[in-house]
């Protein structure tokens, strides 16, 4: 009776030692040093996105992140490339041929396609599909049948540089000393400069001074601030044909630039660059307008008091 009485108790505690393993194991799995990717982030200098007609490539050199050989969103490129390198690893929820076309995650039927390269090395390629819910996809990594459920949207992964663009590429990192602006008239030259009137706005010792006499001080930061906040809206086609509309020489902190702005037609879009053969941007109508003067009065007004140093 005894014997029988200690196999039971055996048996009981080999049940036990079991449930206990059942229920420690997926809390195992997602633990922090079970990541499902296995790289650095710090490591990754390429990464190409692509769905089924298009693909986008980001390389990382020395300064930075770019798209299509114009800078990158850097915080965006860290948010993406830290996801990816933090997930924990989940259950699967399919691991079959059929799965993977269902969730569209095979080779053939995928919305995204994320290739991480480290030097010449591939690190990871993951198919991304469908969405479970809010905020995740189901992804399965090229060359194993598992399709997981994880932290990530197609949304964030789009296929135009534009969404990867730094659209504060052309602002300036501090309020410009002097500003000129050269507005062109209706001209027929190659510079688009014929006629052209000439605004200057400079920050002296007593204040702004708009050609050469006492601005209006408020106006005067009010328009000058506007080349730290400066956004773009995307990248234009280089091939498009457009007519100046005005250039503005900046003195900043580590030297002078010149911006450069034209449209594409009398009531067209604007457009706007750093130099004469460098990336032209797309620019709102009224950002254009805006840095064009074309909606403030420097000049100083009878009511203004004192002037502001």
């Amino acid at each position: 009776m005894n014997s029988r009485l200690g196999w039971l108790g055996a048996l009981l505690a080999v049940q036990l030692v079991m449930v206990l393993v059942a229920l420690l194991v997926p809390l195992g799995r997602q633990d922090a040093s079970s990541q499902l990717f296995l790289f650095d982030s710090a490591d990754i200098d390429r990464l190409i996105v692509s769905d089924a007609t298009t693909e986008i490539e980001l390389i990382r050199v020395d300064n930075g992140w770019f798209v299509s050989g114009v800078p990158a969103q850097a915080q965006k490129m860290a948010d993406i490339l830290g996801k990816l390198s933090s997930i924990n690893e989940p259950w699967p929820v399919a691991s079959s041929q059929a799965s993977a076309e269902r969730f569209e995650v095979s080779e053939e039927n995928f919305q995204r396609r994320i290739r991480l390269f480290r030097n010449a090395d591939k690190i990871l390629d993951l198919y991304l599909g469908t969405s479970p819910g809010y905020q995740r996809v189901h992804a399965r990594r090229a060359g194993q049948n598992e399709v997981y459920s994880i932290p990530l949207s197609n949304y964030e992964l789009g296929v135009d540089p534009d969404n990867w663009l730094d659209k504060s590429v052309l602002a300036s990192s501090d309020v410009p000393s002097r500003i000129e602006l050269r507005l062109s008239s209706a001209s027929t030259d190659s510079s688009g400069l014929q006629g052209a009137s000439v605004e200057t706005l400079s920050l002296g010792e007593n204040g702004w001074l708009y050609n050469d006499t006492a601005a209006d001080q408020n106006a005067a930061v009010t328009y000058a601030k506007r080349f730290t906040t400066l956004q773009v809206s995307g990248l234009a086609d280089p091939g498009l044909a457009s007519i100046e509309r005005g250039r503005i020489a900046l003195d900043e902190g580590g030297g002078g630039r010149t911006l450069i702005i034209s449209q594409l037609s009398d009531d067209g879009d604007y457009l706007i660059a750093a130099t004469e053969t460098g990336p032209r941007y797309r620019v709102a109508t009224y950002i254009a307008e805006q840095l064009l003067m074309a909606d403030v009065d420097l000049r100083m007004q009878d009511n203004v008091g004192d002037v502001i140093q």
